[in-house]
């Protein structure tokens, strides 16, 4: 157990040499991994007990759970669409693969604003799982840090999503526009083409998308908002309009409605008052007045 012990301490002080100090939550993660490397060995008749069972996690920390606001959001929105239409407009005008590159990320990022989904989620989007007849998208696959595409790390992960119907036409027209010009470069746009791709029609990857939004959002105004933030801003925002929890749970692909609940019961407040004031209305009705009928002799 002491070694484990120290294999961390010696862990936690190359990483801060190296300028790259670990988070707790990744302490965690790395002792976690340990222990389930161990109970292995243990299973397997290796060794006869865990030395990392005993070893203690550090608290996980509370991760900063930004949302934005209504007005935020809608500013975003204006300027993720203004900055599409531009470059779509220079991409059908003179076949630009940098248009079709940047018109390609910004329709993604308003696919994550309207949808919720991860980040990995939306760029492995195939055009086969945009259902234009019922108006949504159907998350089944996800491109990955590592540059594979996978299957989504759980079975609740696996939905449906509605879109709302002005994001679908901005969608249809992408759809059209990518097809267009990929076709005069002799590259057919099929169910299983990439729904966001670079000017090359391949797989965008997380490392180029997250190296444009920060130069993007930053000279735009929108300093230092992440793009898993705008997930945030979707659940909280349905949260607090009234949207029950079980919708917005199977909307963003959590497992259980209490993971949902847990990680955004800061939304819930103003339904709370809501509820305060119904049960303070039901309580204080007066009393009905039992009514007397008198017969005569």
């Amino acid at each position: 157990t002491q070694d484990c012990y120290h294999l961390m301490d010696e862990l936690l002080a190359s990483k801060a040499a190296e300028g790259r100090p670990l988070g707790v939550n990744t302490q965690r993660l790395y002792l976690t991994q340990l222990r389930r490397i161990f109970t292995f060995a243990v299973d397997s008749g290796f060794i006869h007990r865990n030395p990392a069972a005993s070893v203690k996690l550090p608290k996980a920390e509370e991760t900063d759970r930004r949302s934005l606001t209504d007005a935020e959001a809608s500013a975003l929105l204006r300027a993720l669409c203004s900055d599409y239409a531009d470059n779509l407009a220079d991409m059908r005008k003179t076949g630009s693969l940098r248009s079709m590159t940047l018109a390609s990320r910004l329709m993604a990022v308003r696919l994550i604003l309207a949808t919720g989904l991860r980040r990995g989620e939306a760029l492995g989007m195939a055009w086969g799982c945009v259902d234009f007849e019922l108006g949504s998208v159907r998350v089944e696959q996800s491109f990955a840090q590592d540059n594979t595409i996978h299957k989504p790390k759980t079975a609740a992960s696996v939905r449906v999503v509605s879109v709302d119907a002005g994001t679908m036409a901005e969608l249809r027209e992408w759809r059209d526009a990518q097809a267009e010009c990929l076709a005069s470069l002799g590259i057919i746009v099929g169910d299983a083409s990439p729904a966001f791709p670079r000017g090359n029609a391949r797989w965008e990857t997380p490392k180029n998308m997250n190296s444009w939004w920060i130069t993007w959002r930053e000279s735009h105004g929108f300093h230092g908002v992440k793009l898993h933030e705008l997930r945030h801003t979707q659940a909280t925002h349905l949260l607090a309009n009234g949207v029950d929890v079980k919708t917005v749970q199977e909307r963003l692909g959590h497992a259980t409605a209490s993971i949902t609940l847990n990680t955004y019961a800061h939304a819930l407040p103003e339904n709370d008052r809501k509820a305060g004031d119904l049960i303070g209305e039901l309580f204080s009705k007066p009393t009905p007045q039992k009514i007397v009928a008198f017969k005569s002799a």
